[in-house]
């Protein structure tokens, strides 16, 4: 599996009941980590997983539950079934460092408290800005109705 562009397509997909993916933010997040950390075959203990994930064990139950209603996840195994993207994003290693945390080699400094302590919506939230962020970080495209499609949250949730 072609793990970053898979990272590509799910952040690109819609969170939305009725969807062939994740209908849930954590569901979204938990499928990006899956990809970012290349865990694919069988999850030998759930609370380890979400431990690696850096998600609570209640958000990591429900993201599980949530890629498993999809089909993501059969047999305690992840395979996520959807198109690849074309291209991966500009800033896709930066978004790797917002969803796992850990250390890129791309100048950022290494991994602190605050980057550990950011909830799972603002991991998810950051990594579909950058994806649409130009080169020097500005997005433009992104209107508050596209944000709630791609995150999953409520438009109350998004005020931007």
């Amino acid at each position: 599996m072609d793990f970053d562009r898979s990272f590509t397509a799910i952040l690109r997909m819609e969170v939305a009941a009725g969807t062939d993916g994740p209908t849930t933010p954590e569901g979204k997040f938990l499928a990006l980590s899956l990809c970012v950390q290349g865990l694919l075959g069988e999850f030998t203990s759930k609370p380890l997983l979400f431990k690696q994930t850096l998600m609570s064990l209640h958000l990591g139950r429900r993201a599980y539950k949530d890629l498993e209603q999809c089909g993501w996840i059969q047999d305690k195994m992840f395979k996520p079934e959807f198109r690849l993207s074309r291209n991966v994003s500009l800033h896709h290693d930066a978004q790797r460092h917002v969803i796992s945390c850990q250390k890129v080699d791309i100048g950022y400094p290494s991994v602190s408290s605050v980057d550990i302590e950011l909830s799972v919506n603002n991991r998810l939230l950051m990594a579909i800005l950058l994806d649409y962020a130009d080169e020097p970080g500005l997005v433009t495209t992104l209107g508050n109705a596209d944000i709630a499609g791609l995150t999953g949250f409520t438009k109350n949730q998004v005020m931007v």
